[in-house]
């Protein structure tokens, strides 16, 4: 059963989904730093596994620039990267410099390159057009395809620069301008791919927060609903309680004070009916708290809940009663079940108190997909049009918990004619 409590669960559940969003909008998109960090570490390990061997056998090769940079550049960079108090105290610079380092060290290590290309004619599987590549796609999944292009256009710049120095050394630049276009394709390609499979994965992303919000939106609006009809079932509790007792009590005490100087036995009469008024409602309350669980709807279900009810009321008064239940009443709703269940209580309180009944007669069927539920009385009725529109016998509350659950409840009485209440309810299968 929801109670006013849940209020806090709901503020509880929003904070968790203002917290995930939080998360959601930092500067670093998540996992990038963690797959920076690995392709540098594969890259160092790369380094050392290739240039170690070629650096023992021919200590030439120690004099190539771009291969100390290569290694200079990926072992300060991871380092970088290690380290999160520089983040902290870099800020929303951190992840900019890291990708200007790690764009200006590879591009450094390819005009390096392409000039000993150029110049020697040699060739290299490690070239750092990889590093590039890898980098642009780093890039474009932090940032956008734009910016990944804008790169691009900086290396098809190095590139021109070189192809027309060497050119201008009249070294011959067409297949290395072949070569250079092919690189450049390559990169802008998986540039390409990488772009619309980012923005591909932003877009459901976001529609996956929106939909959690409006899930939030919707929960909290469950809630607030839930804790309306929380707060309306209580006033309808305290209805069926509290007002009935102070009604009577204060009737009481208005025939006392209005007898006490011209008849004070009738005076003492009414202050004694009062006490006992006050006393009768002080147990129902009681009861009417104990029953706020529902136990017995709880641990019996609904057939034989009803059942229970009518038998303990009958019981005290010293009623004749006779029902004709089946053994289960299944398809309601656990929130129509209370509510029947509330509607039934009411409607035996008022016989308890008013009826004078010497019998009653309980009974439920069904009928296709409705749920019909007959309670009888012998007693000494009453006008049902007049009692309906000054909401006595608490009909009012039991109209209000009817409509709730889309139910049809209709009293019928006369005074001295006794008093059926039918209640219908469409079972939920």
């Amino acid at each position: 059963m929801m109670s006013i409590n849940g209020a806090y669960d709901a503020n509880g559940y929003n904070g968790i989904m203002n917290q995930s969003r939080l998360d959601s909008d930092s500067p670093i998109e998540p996992g990038l730093k963690n797959v920076f960090r690995l392709f540098l570490s594969l890259r160092l390990l790369s380094l050392i596994l290739f240039f170690l061997p070629s650096w023992l056998t021919d200590p030439n090769t120690l004099a190539i620039p771009y291969r100390w940079l290569a290694l200079a550049g990926t072992l300060f960079l991871l380092v970088y990267l290690s380290l999160p108090r520089l983040q902290k105290i870099l800020g929303g610079a951190y992840m900019p410099l890291a990708f200007g380092l790690a764009l200006v060290m590879p591009l450094f290590e390819y005009a390096l390159f392409n000039f000993s290309r150029l110049t020697s004619g040699a060739a290299d599987v490690r070239q750092p057009v990889f590093v590039l590549t890898i980098v642009l796609i780093l890039l474009v999944w932090q940032y956008r395809l734009r910016t990944a292009l804008f790169v691009l256009g900086g290396i098809t710049l190095v590139n021109l620069v070189q192809i027309a120095y060497g050119a201008l050394q009249g070294i011959p630049i067409a297949e290395e301008l072949v070569v250079s276009l092919a690189e450049l394709f390559f990169m802008l390609l998986v540039s390409i791919v990488v772009g619309r499979i980012v923005h591909t994965l932003r877009a459901q992303r976001d529609e996956l927060t929106e939909a959690r919000d409006r899930l939030a939106n919707y929960a909290a609006a469950q809630e607030q609903l839930a804790v309306t009809r929380e707060r309306n079932r209580m006033a309808l509790e305290l209805h069926d309680t509290i007002a009935h007792t102070l009604s009577a009590v204060a009737v009481q005490q208005e025939a006392a004070r209005m007898s006490w100087q011209t008849s004070p036995e009738i005076a003492r009469e009414r202050v004694e009916q009062a006490l006992q008024s006050t006393r009768q409602g002080l147990d129902i309350l009681r009861a009417s708290i104990q029953d706020l669980r529902l136990p017995p709807l709880e641990e019996f279900g609904l057939s034989r809940a009803l059942q229970h009810l009518a038998r303990k009321m009958s019981e005290r008064r010293g009623l004749a009663c006779g029902f004709d239940f089946p053994l289960k009443i299944e398809g309601l709703s656990t929130v129509a079940e209370h509510h029947v269940y509330r509607i039934v209580q009411e409607a035996l309180t008022n016989i308890e108190r008013h009826a004078e009944a010497k019998q009653i007669h309980f009974s439920a069927r069904r009928e296709g997909n409705i749920w019909e539920f007959f309670l009888e009385d012998d007693g000494r009725g009453f006008d049902a049009g007049h009692a309906s529109q000054n909401g006595h016998f608490g009909l009012g509350g039991m109209k209000e918990r009817a409509e709730l659950i889309g139910a049809y409840l209709c009293v019928e009485s006369a005074p001295g004619a006794g008093t059926r209440l039918t209640l219908s309810v469409e079972a939920d299968s």
